[in-house]
């Protein structure tokens, strides 16, 4: 865990699609400054301009790659409060994940369903089995239909929205 302390300067907030930045210039004292970002759902706590802060990120130094500092935690020595800015939460990508499948899904069976109903063709394929049993299918081109469909709304729901935010993140 790395740390640096000094003034806040040029507090902001922005929004990006869902998302808040928290972007702020660190005065160390002594030091070059050191720009701050924090990508989240929410700002929780205060930080205000001139604000005296410690920042803590993960790894060895305060700066990343990017030279940005990517803090997970502000300390404001001020007010003895603490600001974070939560990322997004494990569950409600696996909710949302499910939700797509479940959609997904429903959407693929309910086009093979109306497909059936306009042409007048049963998606169920009955046919006699050599030994003399039933053997039940479906239609291919009512599976096929269905799983392009459902597989078509996946990706609008859940593929889609995740490839845009990525292709923004790496401008």
């Amino acid at each position: 865990m790395a740390r640096a302390e000094g003034i806040a300067r040029n507090v902001r907030v922005d929004r990006e699609e869902d998302r808040v930045v928290l972007r702020f210039v660190l005065e160390v004292e002594g030091g070059d400054p050191i720009p701050v970002e924090m990508r989240g759902k929410k700002v929780l706590g205060v930080l205000d301009n001139g604000d005296r802060v410690a920042i803590y990120t993960r790894g060895e130094e305060v700066r990343g790659r990017d030279g940005i500092a990517h803090p997970y935690q502000v300390e404001n020595l001020r007010t003895r409060s603490f600001v974070r800015v939560p990322v997004i939460i494990l569950w409600e990508e696996i909710l949302k994940f499910i939700l797509s499948v479940v959609l997904s899904a429903l959407t693929g069976w309910l086009s093979s369903l109306l497909l059936s109903f306009l042409t007048g063709i049963s998606p169920v394929v009955v046919a006699t089995a050599p030994g003399g049993g039933e053997v039940v299918g479906v239609q291919p081109l009512f599976f096929a239909v269905g799983a392009v469909v459902g597989l078509a709304v996946f990706f609008f729901l859940f593929i889609l929205p995740r490839l845009r935010a990525l292709a923004r993140t790496q401008e």
